[in-house]
């Protein structure tokens, strides 16, 4: 039986930098070796660094009995199509990297990994469709939906399936109603994300905030996160909403303007961010202290923005593409190979999530939904790109990464956040 070899992460830009800390990207100094050789299961692909300890210490799978039951078998429920399909189209090549690392060094427990995926869309409803295909199919455990609308519109299915379930939406009331013991969340929560993007925001000595947010829950979930932050401490602000769909948001952008705002949180999905960011700056806005989404640090949006666009701009993130540390190169090296594109932040968290996943069955030496949600249970300090894992009610990060954008094309650590 070989084990599955989680990469060992060393996130030491949390040991490099306090939380307020200013500066560029940091080094490991615990790193993990690069990647081996590719293996002929798939070109391009490489044999993952060595397994991870077990929670606690012990190794993977230690007291229990392999099992050899057929294939693991994981189900994805990601967008693939709609205007959301670019952030899923990485979510489902991180997780698949993960897959093939495993079964090209033997599986887990003796048994192959298999993954199937469902296209999502981008809406609530398609989403519906694909968790209805997926909870009948005798999978051992189902990955999404990422999107926090999508996650809230088919809680009664997963409830009713109690299907161990592994999600992303990052809207902080997300937990309050989902009363599946199985489901898990591998993204961090927007209680941390916005309010640590509101507090850095208001750091900067800013005097009236503009809002725009996405009408959806993952983008609604955040305003009221960051106005109540704001009406706490009397900071003025204007909030502007728009829609995944929306193309021209010239009504928003000119009565922000038109408020005398001195500063922007964009929170936005898809390629929102990107076109936003083209209107302000031809209606002059770009002289702005903006704090956006991730999307400023994502190779397939920046090639789609001028640099004066994001010029100095801010973003929260959960992993720097730029990261210099062992792990972080060998992924990026990894992925790059076996998809021929560059990761983003989402592929990392899923990749990351994904041999976390197998890890847990590993050392619960079975699939058994109770069996590996009680390993889940003891996970303290798991290594993974975006933030290491610790268990904490179904929620699994608390990290995130403040980061700025210069026009020179490089992505600078500004602050480390835990919550």
């Amino acid at each position: 039986m070989k084990k599955v070899l989680a990469i060992v992460l060393a996130l030491t830009m949390v040991v490099a930098f306090a939380v307020g800390c200013g500066g560029n990207d940091t080094s490991g100094d615990a790193a993990a070796p690069s990647a081996a050789a590719p293996s002929q299961a798939a070109p391009g692909a490489s044999t993952p660094p060595a397994a991870s300890p077990a929670p606690g210490g012990g190794s993977p799978g230690s007291g229990a009995a392999p099992a050899s039951e057929g294939p693991i078998r994981i189900a994805g429920c990601m967008t693939l199509t709609g205007a959301l399909s670019v952030d899923g189209d990485q979510i489902n090549k991180g997780i698949q990297l993960a897959v093939h690392q495993a079964n090209a060094n033997g599986g887990v427990l003796g048994r192959e990994v298999e993954y199937v995926i469902e296209d999502a869309g981008s809406t609530p409803d398609t989403a519906i469709n694909s968790i209805n295909k997926i909870v009948n199919g005798n999978y051992d455990v189902i990955f999404g939906p990422h999107f926090s609308a999508q996650v809230l519109a088919m809680t009664d299915i997963l409830n009713d399936a109690q299907q161990l379930n592994i999600f992303g939406g990052t809207n902080p009331t997300i937990m309050g109603q989902l009363t599946n013991p199985y489901s898990v969340r591998c993204r961090v929560r927007d209680a941390i994300n916005a309010r640590a993007s509101a507090t850095f925001i208001a750091d900067q000595g800013v005097k009236k905030v503009g809002l725009m947010t996405v009408s959806d829950d993952f983008g609604q979930g955040a305003r009221g996160v960051i106005e109540a932050y704001y009406d706490s401490i009397g900071l003025e602000y204007v909030a502007e909403v728009f829609n995944t769909e929306d193309r021209d948001f010239t009504t928003q952008l000119l009565n922000l303007r038109n408020a005398g705002i001195d500063s922007m949180i964009l929170w936005g999905l898809g390629d929102t961010p990107v076109l936003i960011a083209r209107q302000m700056n031809e209606l002059g806005m770009s002289g702005l202290t903006v704090m956006s989404s991730g999307v400023t640090t994502t190779p397939e949006h920046r090639d789609r923005m001028e640099p004066e666009w994001y010029d100095g701009w801010y973003a929260n993130s959960q992993w720097n593409p730029q990261s210099s540390d062992a792990a972080s190169i060998a992924f990026n090296k990894d992925y790059e190979e076996l998809h021929g594109v560059k990761p983003n932040f989402l592929a990392a968290a899923w990749y990351s999530t994904t041999l976390w996943y197998l890890d847990c069955v590993e050392k619960a030496g079975s699939t058994d939904k109770d069996a590996v949600l009680a390993v889940m249970k003891q996970t303290v300090d798991f290594p993974a790109l975006n933030g290491n894992y610790t268990w904490d009610d179904r929620d699994l990060c608390n990290t995130i990464i403040i980061v700025q954008t210069p026009a020179d094309g490089t992505i600078n650590n500004i602050r480390i956040v835990q919550g």
